[in-house]
């Protein structure tokens, strides 16, 4: 592609289709996880490059799409930055006039950039952290507790297996999702990416809410031949926003080597939590595809559309 020039394709999804994604639910809707737009994006370099690039940049997630049995459809434009870079936008399709359509997701892949991750030496001990047992959390426990706050995984998207948490880091085995024909589809499998996210929770499962992925900085890929286990070290940051509604931390994902696979900067997480509407902004759209029936999830829409701001549509 030449600078400016762009690429327009489109996918479907639906929990009959994509069957997995049944398992990444919020408040008893199945939502389209964040991690699907970057294997998308990853998944679209590769045939066109023949390789996995090693640099995505401000990833943020805009508007939920709620998945149901009927496929949803997502337009996809690539857009040429020019210096290597390339703009994703993900609408979901369905409006009638193309400005008006709500866009879910974007991000940037930056082709020129190659990964600065290095093999060995972790600098966390992982024995260190490991001889405290009073921060093990073991992994049925952990969604226990997830599916109480609201954040519904299913056995696809619960791949943390146990978590030593010290202040404010934290370790975590990860099971890598077994390899068959639908995850040889993937670049970058979104139930894994997912799980990684899912590292900064025990830092804020104690408020008793329901979080949702909002953005991230950066990641860094450096290897996607994953093995069967792996390891993730969680930082949490210090909060920007100092109204605790926002939580960021950093999460960097190795093998029991030391070798590093990914490294994920700024993963901002929103609590979400009843909207007085006082403050004067003006709701967001969260546009429901006409093929879905609502009634069965008004409570839930309204849960969102109360959290988020959303003014719902059909």
């Amino acid at each position: 592609m030449t600078a400016t020039a762009s690429i327009r394709p489109e996918f479907r999804v639906g929990i009959r289709s994509s069957p997995y994604l049944a398992d990444h639910a919020f408040q008893d809707m199945v939502v389209l996880p964040g991690s699907f737009y970057v294997d998308i994006a990853l998944s679209m370099e590769r045939a066109h490059s023949g390789r996995v690039p090693g640099v995505v940049r401000n990833i943020a997630f805009h508007s939920p799409v709620i998945l149901s049995a009927e496929d949803s459809v997502i337009e996809v434009e690539a857009r040429d930055r020019g210096d290597g870079r390339v703009e994703y936008t993900f609408y979901e399709a369905g409006a009638e006039q193309p400005s008006a359509r709500p866009y879910a997701a974007s991000l940037e892949i930056d082709r020129s950039a190659s990964t600065s991750l290095r093999a060995g030496g972790h600098p966390l001990s992982i024995e260190a952290i490991q001889t405290q047992p009073h921060a093990l959390i073991e992994g049925e426990r952990f969604y226990k507790t997830l599916r109480r706050n609201g954040n519904q995984y299913g056995p696809r998207f619960q791949n943390v297996s146990s978590i030593w948490r010290a202040g404010d880091q934290a370790v975590a085995r990860l099971r890598v999702p077994r390899r068959d024909e639908e995850s040889e589809r993937h670049c970058l499998h979104p139930a894994l990416l997912d799980s990684v996210t899912q590292l900064l929770a025990p830092f804020i499962s104690d408020q008793g809410r329901t979080f949702v992925l909002r953005s991230i900085e950066k990641i860094e890929v450096a290897d996607v031949e994953f093995p069967e286990e792996l390891w993730g070290h969680a930082t949490l940051l210090p909060q920007s926003d100092g109204d605790g509604k926002t939580f960021i931390g950093d999460v960097r994902v190795f093998d029991a080597s030391g070798r590093m696979y990914l490294e994920l900067s700024g993963i901002a997480f929103t609590l979400l939590e009843r909207a007085d509407g006082s403050d004067g902004k003006a709701a967001a759209n969260l546009v429901v595809a006409a093929n879905f029936t609502a009634e069965p999830l008004e409570d839930s829409l309204r849960f969102w559309g109360e959290h988020f701001g959303f003014r719902l549509g059909v």
